[in-house]
């Protein structure tokens, strides 16, 4: 069922003729448009109306061969922010690499935070920036070798700009230059005992 775009003002519905169309635009680039609606989920017993999403026509960027797209982060299109407290906003899942015969499960609610052996990282908070997971980084390694980067390369600023945010949708990493700098210090060395430079012979 097609939605009339007041309903979401607040999320880049862009116009109306019949139906809504949508452009959304991603950190590193990509992005996606095409019709946006509404429709019931159902998750085990429980079924939600009025769920928004996008039947995207046109993915680009690192989208491109996918399918769709699942919005897990804390903005209002999310689907774990539509959801809302039918799941506490509370979920978990494990991605598997792309060529294993295993599944890569999701789970919503509370089974999300019951499983054993589980480890947590507490958010940070960044006002500046809500829809996005920042945490805190103890320090860097590569191969077991610690990174020396300078204090405050990934402090948050006034203006809410730095930080490290967990983003599943961004397919490469980002580093402050001062910090990638750093990294790139310890690489030669690592690659020497990888691949050990052999004498020429004359």
């Amino acid at each position: 069922m097609l939605v009339t775009c007041g309903l979401f003002q607040d999320i880049q519905v862009v116009s109306c003729g019949g139906g809504c169309e949508y452009e959304y635009g991603y950190g590193d680039g990509s992005t996606t448009n095409g019709n946006f609606a509404t429709d019931t989920v159902t998750l085990g017993s429980g079924s939600i109306p009025d769920i928004g999403f996008g039947c995207g026509h046109t993915n680009m960027g690192s989208f491109s061969p996918a399918g769709g797209l699942l919005g897990l982060g804390q903005g209002p299109l999310s689907l774990i922010s539509q959801l809302g407290t039918t799941v506490s906003k509370k979920f978990s899942y494990c991605l598997v690499n792309y060529n294993s015969p295993n599944t890569s499960p999701l789970i919503f609610g509370d089974g999300a935070v019951t499983s054993g052996g589980l480890a947590y990282t507490p958010l940070v908070p960044n006002a500046a920036n809500p829809t996005f997971y920042y945490i805190g980084l103890d320090g860097i390694s590569v191969a077991g070798t610690a990174v020396d980067y300078p204090d405050g390369s990934f402090a948050i600023d006034a203006a809410g700009t730095g930080g490290i945010i967990v983003d599943s949708g961004t397919t490469i990493t980002y580093l402050d230059t001062d910090a990638y700098n750093a990294v790139l210090t310890v690489m030669p060395s690592l690659i020497l005992l990888i691949f050990p430079l052999k004498p020429s012979v004359n």
